[in-house]
């Protein structure tokens, strides 16, 4: 495994987290719109 430079760790644990909060905002956005639209489907 190769090691990682300490001053890199910082910046790619801000990425991951960014890009982690970003994916997770949009599934819970597109489950929402699903539930609705099944919702209202079911009416």
């Amino acid at each position: 495994m190769p090691k990682i430079p300490v001053y890199l760790i910082s910046p790619l644990l801000t990425y991951c987290l960014t890009v982690s909060q970003y994916v997770a905002h949009r599934v819970a956005k597109n489950f929402l719109t699903y539930c609705q639209l099944y919702f209202l489907a079911c009416i």
